[in-house]
């Protein structure tokens, strides 16, 4: 009787512990950010955003992507094999592991010239956040905030003709696109010195759309 007592408890236990874990499951697969659903991006596919003429060493860990580009390049880029149709949101947690580098994460719209980004460049006496569109200049700020081997938010929207974008979640611009397009390419460019090789690691990615 003993024997079927305990094995009736393992099983109800193994039960409820099975429960936790999809409803966990479901909960991360229901995630919702102003009506969108969350979609979200590994490690391993990260590391297929890397451009072929990319010269970079990368690993992935669970939760983790690390990307470092080789001494000598001219930097390196993450294009996102898909463009996003409508609207959507991207989240991440990113850090930069070098003290000096450029940063900037574009959103190219499809069958268009334009492109907006956020730019983050870091050196030993200053870190600049710009907010770009067609290389032109829309919004820039110093910050002290910002430190190697620390990871911050970022957050870029574009829901109808809005676009914007939040670092560490402040935001930093919001703009109105004069002629709206339909899908947007994700493309990150990153680039140190010359002696100094930009790295970078990227977790929690999410997208969130339609």
């Amino acid at each position: 009787m003993k024997k079927y007592l305990l094995l009736g408890l393992i099983v109800l236990i193994l039960g409820m512990l099975g429960a936790r874990v999809w409803f966990a499951n479901s909960s991360e697969k229901c995630e919702e950010l102003k009506g969108m659903k969350a979609e979200a991006i590994s490690a391993d596919e990260l590391q297929r955003w890397i451009s072929p003429d990319s010269d970079t060493v990368s690993e992935t860990g669970k939760d983790i992507f690390y990307v470092q580009e080789a001494i000598g390049s001219e930097g390196f880029e993450l294009i996102a094999p898909r463009a996003v149709d409508g609207d959507f949101i991207l989240k991440f947690d990113f850090m930069s592991l070098t003290r000096q580098a450029m940063m900037r994460f574009n959103l190219a719209r499809e069958n268009s010239t334009d492109i907006y980004a956020l730019e983050i460049s870091t050196s030993a006496t200053k870190h600049v956040l710009k907010v770009l569109k067609n290389q032109k200049i829309l919004a820039q700020s110093e910050t002290a905030q910002l430190k190697p081997d620390v990871f911050y938010p970022v957050q870029l929207e574009k829901i109808g003709k809005e676009i914007l974008f939040v670092f560490n979640h402040e935001e930093l611009f919001k703009l109105s696109e004069e002629t709206p397009g339909d899908q947007t390419r994700i493309i990150f460019e990153v680039n140190g010195a010359p002696d100094n090789p930009a790295a970078i690691e990227i977790k929690n990615m999410k997208l969130f759309s339609n």
